[in-house]
């Protein structure tokens, strides 16, 4: 399991989430759940933004020899032979010394492989982590500006941190925020497990007798690359964050184009002035707008096609898509109601009601982003629904979950997060229960997909901490936050009964 911890971040003064496939953040506005998300969206995108960490995903065997000629036009096979020398030579030798039949049927351990290699392979993994933490803290800069937007400041001096970690195989990674590289990573190799699947990529197998050293660096580099794809196993391929309030971001999108379109003729004459957003925002926008109708979909699952129409038919009650017939720069996202027979037609956002424009991206980003693996942080699902639409909203997300999407909710709902608690007691009823109520085996959810944290104000501490919440099989997520409200609420209108209406 991943596991993200801070310390003197934004609002937070300490906490820790493990991530689980379905993550959820409660608490009070500004305790810093934004600031958590934002961390772990950084995190995840920073792997596969920076080229130099060699995404896992990205080993595919085209992407894989790209990188290779890359490298090489680079240099780094020079570089390689002065950082590490003899170890192409170690590498050779013990492939000759290989029963290369049984080899590419077993697996075998970094620590099989003589000194010479292990030590390049150790030296480049600390590499790779010192860029990955650079990476990090580049992501957050994007998202917040300057270093000042995600440290916390109080009366005494801050020590900021953010750190990742998992158990299988052992990685801890601490990044300094406050500008510095990264002081601690933690992450043994010498027990990282090479598979059949990567000894089958090694360029010298069958022409062990050449001696062209291109040959024995490619099959460094395929080493190499095993070794990372597993310090970052349980990143995802790709990560999506929608912020809270998309419904006036998606609203507003258009005016900002039509901005940089008036403007656009006057490039070279005077300068032209572009509005500042948020960097999550940007993202947000720039997936947005270019998404496109000819776009090839990912594999995927049918049980994510299936989440994607119950969202639409059980939330939207109706289809979301692009119209791209008028030729615009990008295209119109378009709804068409389905409760209504004959159907009245197809609308766009600005002659749509809110929950369109705030579900609308979220569909979008499903049927033509997202896959099974992917990481989809959605703050506020609850945003502009109906408490019944809120109650489907949460069986889409468990259809999502079980449909392979790892996702991370913020939220204020306790509609929400009862129907989740529901659908975790759904999944101790039998098949014909389930059936004769009217739900599905996917809507189910067990205890060990869900984790829950709450973010509150330490008045103490000067900030915010973040505790786990306990998630008993029987009752599910503690609701203890929103209880004392709701019995805050009933107080007061008990005690306004008593007032005499004159």
């Amino acid at each position: 399991m991943l596991t993200v911890s801070t310390k003197d971040y934004g609002p937070i003064v300490a906490g820790a989430v493990g991530l689980k496939p379905l993550t959820i953040f409660m608490g009070r506005s500004n305790t810093g759940k934004s600031y958590m998300a934002a961390a772990i969206y950084a995190l995840m995108t920073a792997s596969y933004n920076d080229e130099s960490t060699l995404h896992r995903r990205a080993m595919s065997s085209a992407r894989y020899r790209q990188a290779f000629r890359r490298n090489v036009s680079r240099g780094r096979h020079r570089q390689v032979l002065e950082e590490y020398p003899g170890v192409l030579d170690a590498l050779k030798e013990w492939a000759r010394a290989q029963d290369m039949e049984a080899l590419d049927s077993r697996r075998f351990t970094v620590s099989d492989l003589p000194g010479e290699v292990t030590g390049a392979l150790a030296q480049s993994i600390r590499q790779c982590l010192d860029s990955f933490s650079a990476s990090v803290i580049d992501r957050l800069r994007h998202i917040y500006g300057e270093a000042s937007g995600f440290v916390r400041r109080g009366k005494e001096p801050m020590d900021p941190w953010l750190t990742i970690s998992q158990d299988d195989p052992k990685l801890h990674l601490n990044i300094q925020l406050s500008g510095g590289r990264n002081s601690m990573s933690e992450f043994e190799i010498s027990q990282v497990t090479v598979p059949p699947s990567t000894y089958e990529e090694f360029p010298f197998a069958g022409v062990l007798d050449g001696d062209d050293q291109r040959i024995f660096l490619r099959s460094f580099y395929t080493l190499e690359a095993s070794v990372i794809e597993q310090a970052f196993v349980g990143l995802p391929f790709q990560s999506l964050y929608l912020p809270a309030a998309r419904s006036g971001i998606v609203q507003g999108h258009k005016v900002l184009a039509a901005s940089l379109v008036r403007q656009s003729r006057r490039i070279g004459i005077e300068p032209v002035n572009i509005p500042t957003l948020p960097g999550i925002t940007t993202e947000f926008l720039s997936h947005l707008v270019t998404l496109d109708k000819s776009m090839t979909r990912r594999s995927r699952k049918d049980d994510l096609e299936g989440a994607i129409n119950f969202i639409e038919n059980e939330v939207l009650q109706g289809r979301i898509d692009l119209d791209d017939s008028d030729a615009l720069p990008y295209p119109k996202i378009v709804y068409e109601q389905t409760v209504i027979e004959p159907s009245p037609g197809t609308f766009t956002l600005d002659h749509t009601s809110s929950v369109v424009s705030e579900l609308a991206p979220l569909i979008l980003f499903l049927k033509y982003l997202l896959t099974s693996d992917d990481l989809l942080i959605l703050e506020e699902p609850e945003s502009h629904l109906h408490p019944g639409a809120q109650r489907q909203m949460a069986r889409g997300i468990a259809r999502l979950v079980n449909a392979g999407i790892r996702v991370i909710i913020t939220t204020h709902s306790d509609m929400f997060v009862a129907q989740i608690n529901n659908l975790l007691r759904l999944s101790h009823a039998s098949s014909r229960w389930i059936r004769e109520h009217n739900f599905q085996p996917q809507d189910c959810l067990r205890q060990d997909q869900i984790g829950a944290f709450l973010f509150h104000y330490d008045q103490t501490l000067g900030g915010s901490v973040i505790d786990p919440l306990e998630i008993d099989p029987e009752t599910g997520i503690d609701e203890e936050e929103f209880v004392r409200e709701i019995e805050v609420v009933y107080d007061e209108a008990i005690a306004l009964q008593r007032i005499r209406i004159k």
